[in-house]
Formats: structure tokens, C-alpha cells, sequence
């Protein structure tokens, strides 16, 4: 894992290294973004060449920002949500903001059914 924190500076090249590609982070992103919610934070978990997971409820490695669609959380993304009425859940915790769970589902994330 590789966290990215408490940037202050513009000057010089920001990302990382697999050893055999470098990944450049741009400084606008860099300190206005992140990819685990926090402003200016990042967070990488590097297996190999290429790092291969993003945070809980966002895609497309290295930099994980694109949520997932409606309708799925989590991991990849592979969870899908199953709020009542179809209210759209959390796309990192499958949390109903209803706090309600759709007709044969239970739990915290209504994923038990």
C-alpha cells in the first residue's frame, strides 16, 4: 500500500514507481482530489507492474475515480445494491439512505437475502 498525504507543494513531478513504469499524479489532482474521500489523500496497493485495485465503490486503476454506476457498490463494483424502491445505496458501503432494505433482503447493506 502507498498513501499520498498532506501535499503542500506544486514544484517537481508527484506519483510513483512500479519499478518498471512510472505513474504521474498532476498536481491539480493531486491536491483537489483523492480517491478515499479525503481532499489531497491517496491510497494505492501495488501487486505488480501495473497497481490493480482502487478503493471500495471506485474503478479504473491507478487513479479510481470513477464511482460505480448506480445500482452497484463496493469492490470492482461487483456488489448490487437492494435498497427499497430502488433508492440508489452507498457506492462504497451499499448503505440505503432510506435505511430500508427491498423485499426479501436484510442487514446492514441489504446484502443478506
Amino acid at each position: 500500500m502507498y498513501l499520498f498525504e498532506e501535499i503542500e507543494s506544486d514544484n517537481g513531478l508527484s506519483g510513483f514507481s512500479s519499478g518498471i513504469e512510472f505513474f504521474e499524479l498532476p498536481f491539480e489532482m493531486l491536491a483537489n482530489r483523492s480517491n478515499i474521500n479525503e481532499r489531497g489523500k491517496w491510497l494505492f496497493r501495488i501487486d505488480g507492474i501495473v497497481p490493480l485495485h482502487c478503493p471500495a465503490g471506485t474503478l479504473d486503476p491507478p487513479l479510481c475515480q470513477r464511482e460505480c454506476d448506480a445500482g452497484t457498490w463496493g469492490f470492482r463494483c461487483e456488489n448490487k445494491c437492494h435498497c427499497r424502491n430502488d433508492i440508489p445505496c452507498d457506492f462504497a458501503t451499499g448503505f440505503c439512505s432510506n435505511a430500508q432494505c427491498a423485499d426479501g433482503w436484510t442487514g446492514v447493506s441489504c446484502f443478506e437475502g
